[in-house]
């Protein structure tokens, strides 16, 4: 029960691009995978439809 609960106040809240911290609709909202191979994990990100195509559907983060 509490996680419908969760998920609904989720889908009433603005969506802001992670790259350029615009507030964008639900309608043009993209996700991009970053993956940190430092770290060994994959982060999902909302990010705009310019953003996304600018930075891709994949980032790959090198462990050096």
């Amino acid at each position: 029960m509490s996680r419908a609960r969760g998920f609904r106040s989720i889908r009433s809240k603005e969506l802001v691009c992670f790259f350029c911290l615009r507030t964008i609709k639900p309608s043009e909202a993209k996700v991009v995978v970053i993956n940190d191979e430092l770290i060994g994990m994959n982060f999902k990100v909302i990010a705009c439809s310019e953003c996304a195509a600018k930075y891709g559907e994949s980032i790959r983060l090198k462990a050096s």
